[in-house]
């Protein structure tokens, strides 16, 4: 198995639903290839109903993991990953879409390249869709190589059309969408996620990336079913998962 994405959940399943079907549209991997591991830390609002319906189903690679109360960030993403297989694990938000086609197959090869230019890779993640700016704030440890918090160079990335320039960024920490290969959970996720795992592997002078070419966006705060419907019915190849979605909406 290539890729594990882990996905931690509580509530809000309108998202997760969003989160999915963008994974399946824009992974850019075949489903051979990759797992989903669904962290849900006591959702009440049918978010496990509707994992549990997705994963009997069988249609979707996914594979549920159910807490019975919220342990955390941190320690949802530890226990994903302690029941994944994948030589990559790739962390993204349950309010998270995917933009760019492809998304984690292009982090993955990216992630290959910079090693082979003999730089000391941890994560490697995309951008916001309005920009690199519109990501976390320079961390504390950042000022220690990086005074802005993270310095530019680009790369060639072999697409099937054509070569292209990726503008990618040495940075202090990572997005809400990104990869490592899983030897680096030898140090585990803490309460504050990974703030303190970066810092831990910054500090032995191992570096985040961001792509800027490669993009994500946080679903705003006012989405709804009927959101979701109107976004994927163009849509019909993946119609499946939200159809799913809708009649356990009817249902209830």
């Amino acid at each position: 198995m290539k890729l594990s994405i882990v996905i931690r959940t509580l509530n809000r399943l309108e998202y997760t639903v969003r989160t999915l079907l963008s994974i399946d549209r824009n992974c850019g991997m075949n489903k051979n290839f990759y797992e989903i591991i669904v962290v849900d830390m006591g959702s009440t609002d049918g978010t496990v109903e509707w994992m549990k319906s997705i994963e009997k189903d069988g249609f979707y690679p996914i594979r549920p993991i159910f807490m019975e109360k919220n342990i955390g960030d941190g320690r949802g993403l530890q226990e994903g990953i302690e029941r994944s297989v994948g030589t990559y694990i790739a962390q993204i938000d349950n309010d998270v879409e995917l933009v760019t086609h492809g998304y984690f197959h292009k982090l993955i090869c990216i992630y290959e390249q910079l090693e082979k230019f003999g730089l000391k890779v941890c994560a490697v993640g995309g951008s916001h869709r309005q920009g690199i700016e519109k990501n976390s704030a320079p961390m504390r440890f950042g000022k220690k190589r990086y005074p802005q918090g993270f310095d530019i160079f680009s790369i060639t990335f072999d697409s099937p059309n054509r070569k292209k320039d990726l503008k990618i960024f040495y940075s202090a920490w990572t997005t809400a969408a990104f990869i490592f290969r899983k030897e680096f959970t030898s140090h585990p996720f803490g309460k504050n996620m990974c703030n303190e795992w970066c810092g831990h592997w910054f500090d032995k002078g191992y570096d985040n990336f961001l792509c800027e070419d490669v993009k994500f966006w946080h679903i705003d705060s006012g989405a709804t079913g009927a959101h979701v419907q109107k976004q994927y019915d163009k849509f019909p190849d993946y119609k499946y998962i939200f159809r799913h979605y809708r009649n356990f909406i009817k249902e209830k």
